[in-house]
Protein backbone atom coordinates (compact mmCIF):
# COMPACT_ATOMS: atom_id res chain seq x y z
CA UNK A 1 0.00 0.00 0.00
CA UNK A 2 2.82 2.51 0.61
CA UNK A 3 4.98 1.73 -2.22
CA UNK A 4 1.43 2.48 -4.15
CA UNK A 5 1.20 5.59 -2.11
CA UNK A 6 4.68 6.53 -3.54
CA UNK A 7 3.93 6.03 -6.87
CA UNK A 8 5.46 2.40 -7.19
CA UNK A 9 3.92 0.70 -9.98
CA UNK A 10 5.78 -2.33 -10.92
CA UNK A 11 6.79 -4.04 -8.14
CA UNK A 12 8.48 -7.15 -7.40
CA UNK A 13 8.34 -9.81 -4.70
CA UNK A 14 10.78 -12.56 -4.32
CA UNK A 15 9.95 -14.75 -2.19
CA UNK A 16 13.31 -16.94 -0.34
CA UNK A 17 11.11 -19.19 2.22
CA UNK A 18 8.80 -21.65 1.44
CA UNK A 19 6.94 -21.06 4.61
CA UNK A 20 6.19 -17.30 3.78
CA UNK A 21 3.86 -18.06 0.36
CA UNK A 22 0.67 -17.77 1.55
CA UNK A 23 1.47 -14.47 3.93
CA UNK A 24 2.74 -12.63 0.41
CA UNK A 25 -0.09 -13.86 -0.87
CA UNK A 26 -2.80 -12.51 1.56
CA UNK A 27 -0.60 -9.29 1.97
CA UNK A 28 -0.60 -8.35 -1.49
CA UNK A 29 -4.20 -9.06 -1.55
CA UNK A 30 -4.78 -6.90 1.57
CA UNK A 31 -2.71 -3.89 -0.47
CA UNK A 32 -5.19 -4.61 -3.29
CA UNK A 33 -8.31 -4.24 -1.51
CA UNK A 34 -7.21 -1.08 0.55
CA UNK A 35 -6.34 0.61 -2.73
CA UNK A 36 -9.01 -0.65 -4.33
CA UNK A 37 -9.09 -3.22 -7.71
CA UNK A 38 -10.42 -1.27 -9.56
CA UNK A 39 -8.35 2.22 -8.67
CA UNK A 40 -5.10 0.22 -9.16
CA UNK A 41 -3.42 2.81 -11.51
CA UNK A 42 -1.03 0.52 -14.05
CA UNK A 43 -0.31 -1.54 -10.77
CA UNK A 44 1.65 -4.69 -11.56
CA UNK A 45 2.78 -7.08 -8.99
CA UNK A 46 5.17 -10.23 -9.29
CA UNK A 47 5.46 -12.61 -6.79
CA UNK A 48 8.08 -15.06 -7.38
CA UNK A 49 9.55 -18.00 -6.11
CA UNK A 50 13.12 -18.45 -6.02
CA UNK A 51 12.89 -21.88 -6.12
CA UNK A 52 10.48 -22.35 -9.08
CA UNK A 53 12.90 -20.70 -11.19
CA UNK A 54 15.48 -23.61 -10.35
CA UNK A 55 15.65 -25.68 -13.94
CA UNK A 56 15.76 -29.47 -13.53
CA UNK A 57 19.00 -30.19 -14.77
CA UNK A 58 20.30 -28.04 -12.05
CA UNK A 59 18.49 -29.70 -9.17
CA UNK A 60 19.63 -33.28 -10.71
CA UNK A 61 22.95 -32.04 -10.00
CA UNK A 62 22.50 -29.99 -6.71
CA UNK A 63 20.47 -33.39 -5.82
CA UNK A 64 22.66 -36.59 -7.72
CA UNK A 65 20.66 -38.86 -5.39
CA UNK A 66 17.20 -37.19 -5.93
CA UNK A 67 15.88 -33.55 -4.67
CA UNK A 68 14.08 -34.06 -1.45
CA UNK A 69 11.39 -31.12 -2.52
CA UNK A 70 11.50 -27.97 -1.57
CA UNK A 71 9.07 -28.41 1.42
CA UNK A 72 12.22 -30.45 2.85
CA UNK A 73 14.70 -27.47 2.31
CA UNK A 74 14.47 -25.12 5.15
CA UNK A 75 17.84 -24.34 5.51
CA UNK A 76 19.07 -27.46 3.97
CA UNK A 77 21.08 -27.73 0.68
CA UNK A 78 19.44 -25.03 -1.50
CA UNK A 79 19.85 -22.29 1.09
CA UNK A 80 22.92 -23.14 2.52
CA UNK A 81 24.72 -23.68 -0.73
CA UNK A 82 23.13 -20.13 -1.98
CA UNK A 83 24.36 -18.32 1.57
CA UNK A 84 27.72 -19.91 0.51
CA UNK A 85 28.00 -18.33 -2.30
CA UNK A 86 26.52 -15.00 -1.35
CA UNK A 87 27.96 -15.18 2.36
CA UNK A 88 29.90 -17.27 3.53
CA UNK A 89 31.83 -15.92 5.87
CA UNK A 90 27.90 -16.29 7.59
CA UNK A 91 27.86 -19.95 7.04
CA UNK A 92 29.32 -22.48 9.47
CA UNK A 93 29.42 -25.83 8.28
CA UNK A 94 31.11 -27.63 11.10
CA UNK A 95 27.85 -26.29 13.24
CA UNK A 96 25.46 -27.54 11.08
CA UNK A 97 23.34 -30.14 13.03
CA UNK A 98 22.79 -33.19 11.30
CA UNK A 99 20.01 -34.05 12.60
CA UNK A 100 16.72 -34.22 10.39
CA UNK A 101 15.26 -34.60 7.67
CA UNK A 102 11.93 -34.02 9.47
CA UNK A 103 9.69 -36.62 9.43
CA UNK A 104 6.01 -35.27 8.42
CA UNK A 105 2.81 -37.42 8.31
CA UNK A 106 0.62 -36.22 5.36
CA UNK A 107 -1.72 -33.91 7.36
CA UNK A 108 -1.41 -31.32 9.88
CA UNK A 109 -1.37 -31.10 13.80
CA UNK A 110 -2.16 -28.66 15.84
CA UNK A 111 -0.03 -27.75 17.79
CA UNK A 112 2.29 -29.03 16.01
CA UNK A 113 4.22 -31.90 17.84
CA UNK A 114 7.95 -30.66 18.98
CA UNK A 115 9.31 -34.44 17.84
CA UNK A 116 7.92 -33.20 14.07
CA UNK A 117 10.77 -30.62 13.08
CA UNK A 118 14.83 -31.56 14.03
CA UNK A 119 15.81 -29.29 17.38
CA UNK A 120 18.10 -27.49 14.75
CA UNK A 121 14.80 -26.77 12.43
CA UNK A 122 16.83 -28.11 9.24
CA UNK A 123 14.27 -29.77 7.63
CA UNK A 124 16.38 -32.40 5.38
CA UNK A 125 20.11 -32.12 5.96
CA UNK A 126 23.28 -29.46 5.27
CA UNK A 127 25.45 -31.96 3.83
CA UNK A 128 26.54 -31.85 0.60
CA UNK A 129 25.77 -28.26 0.74
CA UNK A 130 28.87 -26.09 -1.38
CA UNK A 131 29.47 -22.64 -2.85
CA UNK A 132 29.39 -24.43 -6.09
CA UNK A 133 25.99 -25.75 -5.77
CA UNK A 134 25.18 -22.21 -4.71
CA UNK A 135 26.40 -20.62 -8.20
CA UNK A 136 24.70 -23.06 -10.05
CA UNK A 137 21.33 -22.21 -8.17
CA UNK A 138 21.65 -18.34 -8.29
CA UNK A 139 22.44 -18.31 -12.05
CA UNK A 140 19.43 -20.31 -13.20
CA UNK A 141 17.60 -17.15 -10.67
CA UNK A 142 18.92 -14.29 -12.18
CA UNK A 143 18.64 -15.88 -15.40
CA UNK A 144 14.98 -16.23 -14.90
CA UNK A 145 14.20 -13.52 -12.46
CA UNK A 146 15.53 -11.15 -15.61
CA UNK A 147 13.52 -12.99 -17.87
CA UNK A 148 10.23 -12.37 -16.31
CA UNK A 149 10.88 -8.80 -15.40
CA UNK A 150 12.01 -8.22 -18.85
CA UNK A 151 8.64 -9.91 -20.44
CA UNK A 152 6.49 -8.38 -16.99
CA UNK A 153 7.73 -4.53 -17.47
CA UNK A 154 8.56 -4.38 -20.84
CA UNK A 155 10.51 -0.53 -21.65
CA UNK A 156 8.98 1.68 -22.82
Amino acid sequence: MELFRQKARKIVILNGHYENIWPIVEGIELALDAIGRHHSDGLNILRIDHWELIRPETLARVFPEGYPGIELEHASVIETSMMLALRPELVDLAKALHDGPAKFLPYDRYPAPPDEVPSSGVLSLTEGSSAEKGNWLLTDCDEKIAEIVGREFPKG
